[in-house]
């Protein structure tokens, strides 16, 4: 039986993150159900790349 491991991916929004989620995409054993992202409430950005959060969404 191959047991899969329930992932969240903690998102920046930067090269290193989109990086990180395509390796994880080629684990077998690896199940990304989620991505955990930080908002800056009053900007409407990603706290660390300040991209817009409709970017992010998409």
């Amino acid at each position: 039986m191959h047991i899969k491991h329930k992932t969240l991916l903690s998102w920046s929004s930067g090269n290193d993150s989109a990086w990180t989620l395509h390796v994880l995409g080629h684990q077998p054993d690896i199940d990304v159900i989620g991505l955990f992202c930080t908002i800056n409430q009053t900007f409407d950005r990603v706290a660390m790349h300040a991209v817009k959060i409709e970017l992010v969404k998409l």
